[in-house]
C-alpha cells in the first residue's frame, strides 16, 4: 500500500475514528493494522 493510499484511509476513517468511544477506537486501529500491514 502507498503512503498516498495510506493517507486517503486515514482521512476517510478520520471522522469514524474521532467520533469512537475507547472500545471502538481499539477496533479501528486493528482494522487499519490489519490493511496496511
Amino acid at each position: 500500500m502507498t503512503r498516498a493510499s495510506i493517507r486517503e484511509l486515514v482521512e476517510g476513517w478520520r471522522p469514524r475514528y474521532l467520533g469512537a468511544s475507547r472500545k471502538e477506537k481499539s477496533q479501528i486501529l486493528d482494522e487499519f493494522v490489519a490493511l496496511t500491514g
